[in-house]
This record gives C-alpha cells, sequence and structure tokens, in this order.
C-alpha cells in the first residue's frame, strides 16, 4: 500500500506542475495583451521546463499529491486518471478566470476532447446523456446571458457546456446549479463588504468548476 501511495502521489504532483506551468504562462499570455491559441500548444509544453517554481507552487503540488492518495484507496488506474486530467483542466480555467476574466477555448476544448474520450473509454456517462447533457448545459447558460445582457459571457457558456458534457443528463443541472449557487453566495459576501459594485463584473468560472468538481468528487470517491 505504500508503494501504491507513493506512486499516485508522484503521478499526481505532475499533473499539478502542469496545472502550475500552464496557469501561469496563459495568465502571462492575456496580462501581455495576446492570446491563447492553438499554436501556443508547443509554448505550453516548453513552459513545463521553462518555468521557475514560485512558493505558490508548492500548495497545489500538496493538494494533487492528496487526490492521488486518496486514488490509491480505492480508484483504478484508469479513474486516476480521469480525475486528474478533469481538476486539471477546470483548475486552469478557473485560476485564469479570476485572474484576468477569459476562458481560453484551448482548454474548453480539452474539456470537450476528455468527455468524449471518457464516454467511450468508461461509459460515464454514455455519449447521449453526455451530449444531452452538453446541450442542456450550453441552452441554459445561453438564455441566462441572452435575459442577463452580459451578465455572462460565452465562455460561461461554453463551460456549461463542457461541464454538461462531463456529468451528462440528469447530474449537468446538479452539477451547474451548485455553481451557481456558490457564486451568488460568494457576491452576496463581496457585495457586503464593499469589494465588488452592483454593476462591477464577476467571474462566474470558478464557481461553476467548484460545483461541477464537487458533484464528480461524488461519484469518483463514494462516501
Amino acid at each position: 500500500m505504500i508503494i501504491a501511495l507513493v506512486e499516485h502521489g508522484l503521478l499526481a504532483a505532475g499533473f499539478g506542475w502542469v496545472v502550475w506551468c500552464w496557469s501561469q504562462y496563459t495568465v502571462a499570455r492575456y496580462e501581455s495583451g495576446g492570446r491563447l491559441g492553438y499554436r501556443d500548444v508547443i509554448l505550453l509544453i516548453k513552459s513545463l521546463f521553462s518555468t521557475k517554481p514560485h512558493w505558490t507552487l508548492f500548495p497545489l503540488l500538496f493538494f494533487f499529491a492528496i487526490l492521488g492518495g486518496l486514488g490509491a484507496w480505492g480508484l483504478s488506474w484508469f479513474r486516476l486518471i480521469d480525475l486528474l486530467i478533469i481538476t486539471s483542466l477546470l483548475l486552469i480555467l478557473a485560476y485564469v478566470d479570476l485572474r484576468v476574466h477569459r476562458l481560453p477555448n484551448l482548454f474548453l476544448v480539452g474539456i470537450f476532447i476528455w468527455a468524449f474520450v471518457r464516454s467511450v473509454w468508461l461509459g460515464d456517462p454514455d455519449l447521449l446523456l453526455a451530449g444531452l447533457g452538453a446541450l442542456e448545459g450550453g441552452l441554459f447558460f445561453l438564455l441566462i446571458a441572452i435575459i442577463g445582457r452580459g451578465a455572462m459571457g460565452m465562455g460561461d457558456v461554453k463551460l456549461a457546456a463542457g461541464i454538461g458534457a462531463l456529468l451528462g443528463h440528469p447530474l449537468v443541472w446538479a452539477g451547474l446549479l451548485l455553481g451557481i449557487l456558490l457564486g451568488g453566495l460568494s457576491a452576496l459576501v463581496l457585495l457586503a463588504l464593499r469589494r465588488i459594485g452592483r454593476k462591477d463584473y464577476m467571474a462566474y468560472g470558478p464557481y461553476l468548476v467548484l460545483g461541477a468538481w464537487l458533484i464528480l468528487l461524488r461519484l469518483w470517491i463514494p462516501i
């Protein structure tokens, strides 16, 4: 068991390193006035070997090592890889949205690709339910974006569709509604503390990500 814990922990910590490097690169890219495109894939890979560590890296590595340890207790290698890939993509999107209010298409496409792979590979959810979840999540947030007149951006719409593809029908509703609830509570707290105004833009991506991840974590690691 100790060997399994070490193996799983090291694997998971490797994913943590990737998340940290790619998050830093992406934020720097947007802050310099650029955009993250598909040509940046090579530069993202190079960033894994050129980015200098910062103290903020170590809590992330610890978090991923814990996930790896949890996986060693009850997850197959397939399920652990699924957990680490989805967590990595969602964390990158949440961090970038929080920092620069962007949800890069490159990582959103990654969510759709992995949702398809896991539907075929693990059958959870199957392709029909994954497609239905993507349609429901995307249309629901598109309606909110239209009615709210800018309350939600198209990045949020695509993220909701991606979450729907990961969760499938009907869990997409639990994930999105939990995210909306978390975002609403956070907005109330920030308003009460006068950290934001009523008309200020607030990144909703991190809350949608957290809601979806909590629902998925309940499926990965039954409690």
